[in-house]
């Protein structure tokens, strides 16, 4: 009898198995070493700020993550140098993330996606960085092409300029072209999700920069106006801008009808059934085995 129930149990957590999941965890943190705690702890997949925080480096991320700012602020607090160094609020290194709710600021950049693909939710402000809010880019030994999804984000950058965009991409012109024949620069990035008014490429640099504001692109004779190929038909359209040229409102997409708000991850009516079915056939099993060893 003990060998039969023992096969049930091990029969049953086999069944159960493919339906119960670790669930990963939600941190909130106050302070930089909380900060830099939770994104090197893998259990932890979404990261919520409790406040404000100061920080006194660059915050490297290099694992799948949601930053969630909870309407709070990030701010670089040291002094910059007068040359570039390189500072970003946040740094995401070959990987993806998202970032929500949140102001990064007091840096050279707000974000550097360095080979990186980043969803952008709720509103995002990069203002008050010196060089401008989000760059993408290759580092070093890096081969993955960056992007950054921003649909379902509203962009603010009070700052911007003509020598502070709200994104730039530091990837060479030729690099970008050479892909594919077929495809020019502005293919290679999810461009319909930026609904920005105005690009550049600057040929000095060769660096394109983006701008929620037409007025800010620069002008000179190292600058090429490539707002035709760098704005989406929705970014061209001002019902997408609100009053401040600084912001990009998000786009409402359609919503579907008689569509479930459920979690495909949920098993809950599934699991009860399988233990329903479980326990009976251990009765039914101890019955059979009761009856028969009489």
């Amino acid at each position: 009898m003990k060998k039969f129930l023992s096969f049930v149990i091990l029969m049953a957590v086999f069944a159960l198995m493919p339906f119960v999941s670790v669930n990963a965890e939600e941190r909130t943190v106050n302070t930089q070493d909380e900060l830099k705690a939770a994104i090197a702890d893998g259990t932890v997949d979404t990261i919520v700020l409790g406040g404000d925080i100061l920080t006194t480096e660059k915050i490297t991320i290099s694992r799948p993550v949601t930053i969630d700012g909870a309407n709070h602020k990030i701010t670089y607090s040291l002094p910059l140098a007068a040359d570039w160094t390189g500072i970003y609020v946040l740094h995401f290194y070959k990987t993806t993330g998202t970032v929500k709710d949140i102001t990064l600021t007091g840096a050279e950049g707000a974000i550097n996606v360095n080979g990186s693909t980043i969803t952008l939710e709720g509103t995002i402000d990069v203002s008050g960085n010196r060089a401008g809010g989000i760059e993408l880019g290759k580092g070093g030994g890096v081969t993955e092409f960056p992007d950054v999804i921003a649909d379902n984000a509203t962009i603010v950058n009070t700052t911007e300029s003509s020598t502070a965009p709200t994104v730039w991409i530091d990837i060479p012109l030729a690099e970008l072209d050479n892909l594919d024949s077929d495809d020019s620069a502005a293919d290679e990035f999810d461009v319909e999700s930026w609904p920005f008014k105005g690009a550049a490429y600057l040929t000095d640099k060769d660096q394109i920069q983006m701008f929620l504001s037409r007025d800010n692109v620069p002008t000179g004779d190292t600058v090429i106006d490539v707002s035709d190929e760098f704005t989406s038909v929705d970014g061209a359209d001002d019902s997408n801008v609100s009053d401040d040229s600084s912001t990009i409102q998000k786009r409402e997409e359609p919503k579907e009808d008689n569509v479930a708000n459920e979690n495909p991850n949920t098993y809950d009516g599934l699991i009860f059934y399988l233990l329903f079915g479980l326990i009976s056939f251990v009765i039914l099993g101890y019955s059979y085995t009761k009856a028969t060893s009489r």
